[in-house]
């Protein structure tokens, strides 16, 4: 592997997604399980603790201790030796992935919205939804510790928000579908489609392999 700048602010960005899938989640399942009505207030609360855990974690803590989170292991925070380094575990730069992977993060971050709009969510829907988000972090913390493979959990999640989308909106009649609706249909049919080449742009740099030294820093 080589040793990579600092990627602090990638980190607090995935992370800030990261805690707002899950905190998202415990409305979610509550309105379920009680067959109320979601409130904007829980968007407003969930929004706010999702921005201030990750701000306050990678200014005041991260440096301070030896865990990683979610954000650090997606922007390549390897624990060597007790210590945590930044590492680039692929030939070449990353950009290109993280701005696809923050694409993904914007895309199901729009999860949890029926709660900040007073919709109810079904428990057996939430409960499905939190199981995709689950396995999403997964591929994407697997991504980041250079494992390319486990894209395909990121794409999975991908296909299922885009292509339901893209259906209902070819079913509805032309009268009917706003400019919103195919306005969105299309960012996430581009979004899908630039995780794909991601993919293929990671695939064809292959992980360095074993646990040599370290060789100089990457442009990343």
């Amino acid at each position: 592997m080589r040793a990579s700048k600092p990627h602090g602010f990638v980190a607090c960005l995935f992370d800030i997604y990261v805690t707002s899938f899950f905190i998202g989640a415990v409305p979610a399942l509550w309105i379920g399980l009680r067959s109320s009505v979601g409130r904007p207030a829980f968007a407003i609360v969930g929004a706010a603790v999702s921005i201030l855990i990750p701000i306050v974690y990678h200014s005041i803590i991260a440096a301070r201790i030896a865990w990683r989170s979610p954000g650090e292991m997606i922007a390549g925070r390897f624990l060597r030796e007790g210590a945590k380094v930044w590492l680039n575990p692929y030939r070449r730069t990353r950009w290109p992935l993280f701005a696809t992977m923050l694409l993904v993060a914007v895309v199901a971050g729009d999860t949890w919205a029926p709660i900040g709009l007073s919709e109810n969510l079904p428990v057996k829907k939430a409960i499905l939804t939190v199981v995709a988000l689950g396995v999403l972090m997964v591929g994407m913390v697997a991504v980041g510790q250079g494992k390319p493979s486990w894209m395909m959990a990121p794409m999975g999640y991908l296909a299922l928000v885009t292509f339901p989308s893209v259906r209902a909106l070819s079913s509805e009649s032309h009268g009917s579908k706003s400019g919103l609706d195919i306005l969105e249909a299309i960012v996430m049919g581009l979004v899908l489609l630039c995780f794909m080449l991601s993919a293929i742009y990671a695939g064809l740099r292959m992980k360095v392999s074993g646990t040599a030294a370290l060789v100089p820093e990457s442009p990343d």
